[in-house]
């Protein structure tokens, strides 16, 4: 089994898509924002499928927005993203 496929079944179990990484390293990071970095375009595409928040970071362990005038920005670049892929 494929590495989207057991996102897809975790997803279908009901779990966090939006649940930040315990991994100190990607301290920060989302989900979204981990699979476009390294390249897994089909995990990518799974969390943009499934509805994922477009305007969420982690700080300090707690979910933030992102402020308005950036998402405009980010949504522009997950656009590139799925042209591209």
């Amino acid at each position: 089994m494929k590495s989207h496929q057991i996102l897809e079944e975790l997803i279908r179990a009901g779990a966090d898509i939006n649940l930040p990484p315990r991994n100190p390293a990607h301290r920060g990071l989302t989900p979204l924002i981990l699979a476009i970095v390294n390249g897994t375009d089909e995990i990518s595409q799974c969390l943009i499928n499934s509805l994922c928040s477009l305007n969420q970071y982690v700080e300090d362990g707690r979910i933030r927005r992102i402020p308005f005038q950036y998402i405009f920005y980010l949504f522009q670049v997950i656009q590139l993203y799925i042209i591209v892929f």
